[in-house]
């Protein structure tokens, strides 16, 4: 299969499955990570699988709307072998607690092991500014 239709199969799967667990079922949310996952939350920075998962429990419930998703794979030689795909989203969160919702860009880092694809890396940043 070529190399960019796999990596925005990656990211397609990863945006249908990551957002619907965030919004409504955070307590299955370690099962994206491994134990050297780390997450930068708006400059919040959170380290292991289990630590990353009591994070996002921690926050108030939240309901994502996805603009865009984008897919990048990364070189063999960069990533020693094994498949890595880089992917970037945008959208826009409502918060339990806010009147308003809020834009925000998220990337990751995706890795395959034992053919499953987990979050290597992780920055979740809001976007304050809006261009019209």
């Amino acid at each position: 299969m070529n190399k960019v239709i796999k990596a925005c199969e990656s990211a397609k799967q990863l945006a249908n499955t990551f957002y619907e667990v965030l919004d409504s079922k955070r307590h299955v949310l370690s099962k994206f990570y491994t134990d050297e996952s780390e997450l930068i939350y708006n400059g919040n920075f959170k380290q292991k699988a289990s630590t990353i998962a009591e994070f996002y429990c921690s926050i108030p419930d939240s309901d994502h709307q996805l603009l865009t998703c984008d897919a990048h794979p990364i070189h063999e030689s960069a990533s020693q072998g094994t498949y890595m795909v880089q992917v970037m989203v945008t959208g826009k969160v409502k918060y339990a607690n806010v009147p308003r919702k809020v834009p925000f860009n998220h990337v990751f880092l995706l890795v395959e092991i034992n053919e499953k694809l987990k979050i290597l890396r992780e920055n979740f940043r809001y976007s304050n500014v809006e261009i019209s």
